[in-house]
């Protein structure tokens, strides 16, 4: 959104050696819906207090040079649209790796989402990860290849396969065309398949 989000709510951290575990539960106190022409007088505030987020997230260097976290997160939406269902009850549940053995450097995600968005169920997932080498120059320091997989649903599928990151920052790892910033809105619910080289 071109609009920034305001979390009101709590966190908890604790960290010791060389590991860190943050647990939270947070409103999204301010939400806007996304214009198409992002004029002062289309952008409404609306605030919305049927939205909660919260998880807990684990972070651990054991090992020299690399770094592996794990996370769970929950987006509950308590407004109800069809009668008896909640709006959106997901979870988000994933592993995160990075690190480097010398000049080589890499790094991976894995992420699943499971719950109910209204009346259907979720079932989808993420896949993410890049190589890269760092040449020490001025001129070039480093370059990466890497890829990105975000699942779709199906035309005839009853269960909602569209993994949806979770308030994410699309410009800055979709693309500065902004294209893909508002998943799954901007794919159709089809997912994303994106290849790319960065240095």
């Amino acid at each position: 959104n071109n609009i920034s989000r305001a979390f009101d709510g709590g966190l908890i951290r604790w960290s010791g050696n060389k590991r860190s575990m943050d647990l939270f539960v947070m409103n999204a106190g301010e939400t806007t819906a996304p214009q198409a022409v992002a004029l002062p007088g289309n952008v409404t505030f609306a605030r919305d207090e049927g939205q909660l987020f919260s998880g807990a997230y684990f972070s651990t260097t054991l090992l020299e040079l690399h770094r592996g976290d794990v996370y769970l997160f929950h987006r509950w939406i308590r407004k109800r649209a069809a009668a008896g269902h909640d709006d959106l009850s997901r979870f988000t549940a994933g592993v995160l790796s990075r690190g480097s053995f010398g000049s080589l450097f890499y790094e991976g995600e894995f992420a699943y989402q499971g719950g109910s968005l209204s009346t259907s169920d979720v079932s989808a997932f993420m896949i993410t990860g890049a190589v890269g080498y760092a040449t020490g120059s001025s001129l070039l320091s480093s370059f990466a290849v890497g890829v990105d997989y975000l699942s779709g649903t199906p035309a005839d599928s009853k269960v909602v396969k569209t993994f949806d990151p979770e308030f994410y920052t699309g410009h800055k790892f979709h693309g500065f065309m902004d294209y893909f910033v508002t998943i799954p809105l901007t794919t159709q619910d089809r997912g994303l398949r994106d290849a790319y080289v960065r240095s």
